[in-house]
């Protein structure tokens, strides 16, 4: 193999984390993940993972996954995204909705359920064909040919049939009497099954380690927008979740859970609603954040550029052999724009891989035949990216409850055309220009929204004192995404546009 490797030849991972694990046959290579994040998931307990969309929740999974499934047949892994969950939900209920006070029981059945199917179709061997084994009396649950119907009437009824004899004299009777019962059966529903599929499930766990993961919580199938029966909806289920996985614990041989992964805008949204949801995943969640310091002296240490390095590694024989800062400086530039590859990267960028690898594919697809990534290439095809950026973005606002307003306020940044901007000013244009922007109601209320979603961030600067005792003026910015971040907007400081989105804003 030659001395240099085109852009076309390395893999630095895929947006969309199935599309990636479907691609790789060496998936278990490709991903990168700190060690106790994995424990913490598998032997631990941690249940909840949360993480802006694009920060890696599905492609954890199917880590975990993947895990799992090598241990053998005991071991058990599934993951089951929104439209397992609407179909359970269609067979069980049908098309009517689910009561508030119902709704834990109803989660609690379904995810039962979810288990149950996931046992039946990994059992191998010889249990699965004896007559009286609890995988039997399972699978005759399951297929309905048991535990269907309940009794609601029961009645007696007497009856008499007889035959009468006649005689000259006089008139006889013989008669015999009998009496029979009467019951009247309905189907049950499913909170009528539910302590007996719980007996039935918790019978075949033992000895076993089954994880089930739940997965694209916004696209379930009770409310088109993140509102109050959502919020009602998805706080039962992690109750219910904590729940199972307490009683899984009392299992003898069993560290089997329910694991579950949300966006942090979700669950900001719960914390809103409802006062109890953060006392349910307290200490038992894991958050996805790439938002590290970076070291200008080694900035290929960074997570972000360690997990795009593994890629390239694992991807080509070529950089086998080499260390991250050799592969590093055969493929990134030193800067661009002034900034090291990382910096510009987490400027242009929510920080999420999805970001970056979105940007690097975009360049590599355009530039397959160069060998390395030119600093003129990011200015060149940022437009591209900008546009794949804001797309995401607009995907990811849909469900929001404000996504009318949002959707209005993002207008609004376009119509003003500048990058940054004074709170009042812009309300000052806002206001002489209302009737464009119907769906904001609260304009305060709208900027504050556009802060939470990332679209813009506050910039100040304040004097400091250097090491060698110079004063200098130095700018801060504060992000909504970042974990160093203010979590409410300043409304005296500048605002300004995030940079990613200022090209298909057509911001000058």
């Amino acid at each position: 193999m030659g001395e240099k490797i085109k852009l076309s030849e390395i893999y630095l991972g895929d947006v969309d984390g199935e599309t990636e694990v479907a691609k790789c046959k060496n998936f278990y290579d490709l991903f990168y993940c700190r060690d106790e994040v994995i424990d913490g998931l598998i032997n631990g307990n941690k249940y909840v993972i949360i993480g802006r969309k694009g920060t890696g929740k599905t492609l954890l999974s199917y880590f975990i996954k993947s895990i799992i499934d090598e241990k053998g047949n005991n071991y058990h892994c599934k993951i089951c995204g929104s439209n397992d969950i609407n179909l359970q939900k269609l067979l069980d209920i049908g098309e009517s909705s689910i009561p508030s006070d119902q709704m834990g029981t109803y989660w609690e059945y379904t995810l039962y359920k979810l288990i149950a199917n996931m046992l039946i179709q990994k059992e191998t061997g010889i249990k699965r064909f004896l007559p009286f084994s609890d995988i039997k009396y399972l699978r005759r649950f399951l297929e309905k040919k048991s535990d269907m119907f309940k009794l609601i009437e029961y009645t007696d009824s007497y009856s008499i049939s007889g035959m009468l004899k006649r005689s000259l004299s006089n008139i006889e009777s013989e008669a015999s009497s009998s009496s029979s019962y009467e019951g009247k059966y309905v189907h049950k529903k499913f909170y009528d099954r539910l302590e007996k599929l719980k007996l039935l499930v918790e019978k075949n766990l033992k000895g076993k380690q089954t994880i089930l993961i739940i997965d694209e919580l916004d696209c379930l199938d009770v409310s088109s927008k993140m509102d109050r029966n959502y919020s009602i909806c998805i706080a039962s289920l992690i109750n219910t979740a904590k729940k199972i996985n307490n009683e899984f614990t009392k299992i003898n041989n069993c560290n089997s859970k329910i694991i579950i992964l949300i966006r942090n805008d979700i669950i900001d949204y719960l914390n809103e609603n409802d006062s109890n949801i953060n006392k349910a995943i307290g200490g038992k969640d894991i958050e996805l954040d790439w938002w590290n310091k970076v070291d200008d002296d080694s900035p290929y240490e960074h997570p972000l550029i360690e997990m795009l390095l593994l890629k390239v590694r694992n991807s080509n024989e070529f950089y086998m052999d080499k260390t991250n800062k050799e592969i590093y400086k055969m493929i990134f530039p030193k800067e661009v724009e002034g900034k090291s590859i990382i910096n510009y990267l987490l400027d242009n960028s929510f920080g999420r891989p999805r970001d970056v690898i979105s940007f690097l594919n975009i360049i590599k697809e355009k530039e397959k035949n160069s060998y390395y990534f030119d600093p003129k290439y990011f200015k060149k095809y940022k437009c591209y990216y900008s546009k794949a950026f804001f797309d995401e973005l607009k995907n990811e606002i849909s469900i929001h409850e404000k996504s009318a307003m949002l959707n209005d306020s993002i207008k609004l940044l376009r119509d003003y055309k500048k990058t940054s901007f004074i709170f009042h000013e812009l309300e000052k244009y806002f206001n002489l220009n209302q009737e464009y922007y119907p769906n904001i109601i609260n304009f305060k209320e709208a900027i504050r929204a556009l802060y939470y979603q990332g679209v813009i961030g506050n910039v100040w600067t304040k004097l400091t004192t250097t090491s060698n005792g110079k004063v200098c003026t130095k700018s801060f910015v504060s992000w909504s995404y970042r974990n160093d971040s203010d979590p409410e907007p300043n409304f005296t400081n500048k605002f300004i546009v995030h940079k990613a989105l200022i090209m298909s804003l057509s911001i000058k």
